[in-house]
């Protein structure tokens, strides 16, 4: 079942996965899509369940993708094409971009990708980052990562 207890709803403006990071619409007012590189997302959406696929009862990572291939809420009608958003200091997972090609540690930087996955923040560059989170647990790509919600711009040291 999933947890009520919710931060926002949005209505979908294009298809939103669940264990993704969010970012406004910036066309249409109440409504949000999949985050972005770089973009300033504004929350994550909730996996399907309380326990992700595959650890039911145990709660240990690390953890399978946490969205069930094929759930998805998509653009429609008020009401039928809304979902719920977790907002800071939340604790939720996060869906590892399966392109990532390292190891996220609990206490690394969480920026979005493209689609919305979480992917682990650059420490040098010459842009700012919006970061999405912190990460509680190890992962990789094609896992989910526990994270805390925690958004605020980032300039690496590079920069």
């Amino acid at each position: 079942m999933m947890d009520i207890d919710l931060d926002f709803s949005f209505n979908a403006s294009a298809t939103v996965y669940g264990s993704r990071a969010i970012k406004l619409d910036p066309t249409t007012e109440g409504a949000a899509l999949l985050g972005s590189k770089n973009a300033p997302c504004i929350g994550v959406t909730p996996q399907q369940s309380e326990m992700p696929p595959g650890q039911i009862g145990s709660g240990s990572t690390p953890f399978v993708l946490a969205q069930a291939q094929g759930t998805s809420f998509a653009p429609g009608g008020q009401g039928e094409s809304a979902f719920p958003v977790y907002g800071e200091a939340r604790r939720c997972l996060i869906d590892i971009d399966p392109n990532f090609g390292g190891q996220i540690k609990p206490g690394d930087l969480i920026v979005s990708s493209d689609s919305g996955y979480g992917t682990k923040a650059t420490p040098t560059g010459p842009w700012n980052q919006w970061i999405i989170g912190i990460a509680l647990t190890f992962a990789n790509s094609g896992q989910s990562c526990l994270i805390k919600v925690t958004i605020f711009p980032w300039s690496p040291t590079g920069s």
